[in-house]
């Protein structure tokens, strides 16, 4: 159940409109790019199809279900996996049955399983991706829809399609999709997002004074210090872009938003491997590792058990015990108020609780952005449109002579004007990271403007 107040609703009203004429402004597309993609999509599914099918385990598989064979049963997948192969199961169903989801299969480091998941990622960007933009397009031109009716934490969402689920983890898979995308005649694609905007926001409600430190002091680096503790690296200059993204994507945000040492632990060592990480001076991370006295995976969990006690209980408490009494206030009343005016309530996961205030707000200042943006943009009759809202960025089609002009406007909407609208965002700094392709380039050439 939600229920909001006139300034949430007047905000809701207005980006309704601004995301109708949005939607209206269209993306170009290159159709004849999408085609010849899928066609050599459908190449490289087939030769890895081959490939798979000489894996002995495949053999066996196929041998032990005869003609009902089938490469995409989940329920003949479990029974290879689990009990022919005799893998551990690192995620359970609902049904308290083995997973064969992408979690799952991510977990078992084996080729043929690798290989698998390869035909399945290949599958979809030629399907779900490239083949549901070619549906859409109409004229040369997309026209996804964006909803703000559809979120429980009063996100948005897209479809028709969805422009928000675009693959950006994958190099190679965004690499392809991406390139579908083009700019208007003199025009250049990128976007716009908010740099950190979900831990700013969580700033504001528990008000953390060492998170608070971090953001108001751009010499330090939170993800880069939770990195080298994970990791045990005691010199800021070995820490590899890559390191810290790990301690970031695989520690600092899935301890924010709920998780908890062992899912952290086993993300951060497979990632040692999977991205093959070294220190900038050229030594593994396991070599590394080994020297600090970390010989083995089950050590390492019982240091990530460490890191996790001291990351909540000295690094950030005030956050910690925000979010207990959070959730014992949301227990007694049944719901919670955001900071832009939007109440949630009804049964919620205490997880659910503490992350759908941030999420909500944290959209909200993007969306607040984007509505006048938009406006702005009208009055002046600028050529540049706004194209699309990718969660926390706006995403652009600009003509390349009004590009800096409306990026400098952009930037004050987006970091100033918005702190006079809401006074309560004025404790934390905001920034944004700009990405654009060159001129007539297609946006998987988009890199950041400095």
């Amino acid at each position: 159940m939600k229920s909001i107040t006139k300034q949430a609703y007047q905000l809701m009203h207005e980006g309704i409109l601004a995301l109708a004429e949005i939607e209206r402004n269209g993306i170009c597309i290159d159709i004849e790019y999408c085609e010849k993609a899928k066609k050599e999509l459908h190449k490289k599914i087939e030769a890895e199809r081959t490939k798979l099918y000489e894996f002995e385990e495949v053999k066996q598989w196929k041998r032990r279900f005869g003609v009902t064979f089938n490469l995409e049963s989940s329920h003949q997948l479990a029974k290879v996996l689990y009990e022919d192969m005799g893998c551990k199961p690192s995620k359970m169903t609902e049904n308290e049955n083995p997973s064969v989801d992408q979690f799952a299969l991510e977990s078992i480091d084996h080729p043929m399983i690798r290989s698998l998941l390869r035909i399945r990622q290949l599958e979809k960007t030629k399907s779900t991706y490239l083949g549901n933009i070619v549906r859409e397009t109409v004229n040369r031109k997309l026209h996804p829809f964006f909803n703000l009716h559809t979120v429980k934490t009063f996100r948005s969402s897209s479809q028709d399609p969805n422009f928000q689920n675009i693959p950006v983890r994958d190099p190679e898979i965004k690499e392809i999709v991406r390139r579908a995308f083009i700019p208007r005649p003199g025009h250049r694609i990128g976007g716009s997002d908010y740099k950190g905007i979900e831990v700013r926001v969580a700033c504001l409600y528990h008000q953390d004074p060492s998170m608070l430190k971090y953001l108001n002091d751009p010499a330090s680096d939170m993800h880069r210090d939770v990195s080298m503790d994970c990791y045990m690296i005691e010199d800021t200059e070995l820490v590899t872009k890559n390191i810290r993204y790990c301690g970031k994507n695989k520690f600092t945000f899935p301890e924010f938003y709920g998780d908890y040492y062992k899912n952290c632990a086993k993300a951060l060592w497979d990632a040692i491997s999977q991205m093959g990480l070294k220190l900038t001076d050229g030594t593994p991370l396991k070599e590394h590792l080994r020297d600090k006295g970390i010989k083995s995976y089950q050590r390492f969990e019982r240091h990530i058990e460490d890191v996790e006690y001291r990351f909540w209980n000295e690094k950030f408490p005030v956050y910690k015990q925000w979010k207990e009494d959070w959730y014992r206030a949301y227990e007694k009343k049944g719901y919670f108020d955001t900071l832009t005016g939007f109440r949630c309530s009804g049964v919620m996961e205490k997880n659910d609780v503490v992350n759908y205030p941030v999420q909500g707000v944290a959209f909200h200042c993007l969306l607040w952005s984007l509505i006048q943006l938009q406006r702005w943009m009208k009055q002046e009759k600028l050529r540049s449109k706004i194209i699309g809202q990718v969660h926390d960025e706006i995403t652009k089609d600009l003509h390349n002579d009004e590009f800096m002009y409306v990026l400098r406007n952009e930037r004050k909407i987006m970091c100033e004007d918005i702190k006079e609208h809401w006074i309560w965002l004025k404790i934390v700094p905001l920034d944004i990271a700009v990405s654009f392709a060159g001129v007539d380039r297609p946006w998987n050439e988009a890199e950041e403007e400095k």
